[in-house]
């Protein structure tokens, strides 16, 4: 309590606002000490600027294939932030039967 969430949350719906974005703030119905409050946080999609919301795990260089392991021990791997259209997850190309 006293932490400043409030203040913080109002902070970015300013800024959202400013920048003309589309801003939707949600809280428990039974809470009904203030107005409606959520905050769901989103990152910088690393590909082309803007609001991530999905993470892409990247191997050697490019995102995962569909068919990879989920956890993989002591693989060579990083994750970016990126945003719903830049977020790609291939398939490995199968041979003909």
């Amino acid at each position: 309590m006293f932490s400043g969430k409030s203040e913080e949350l109002i902070r970015r719906v300013k800024r959202a606002v400013i920048a003309r974005r589309s801003v939707q703030v949600f809280k428990p119905a039974i809470d009904d000490r203030f107005g409606s409050e959520l905050d769901k946080l989103e990152a910088i999609c690393v590909v082309c600027g803007e609001s991530a919301t999905r993470t892409q795990r990247i191997v050697n260089g490019v995102p995962a294939d569909y068919d990879d392991p989920i956890i993989v021990i002591g693989a060579q791997e990083a994750y970016e932030a990126r945003c719903r259209t830049c977020h790609t997850v291939p398939r490995r190309a199968t041979a003909p039967a």
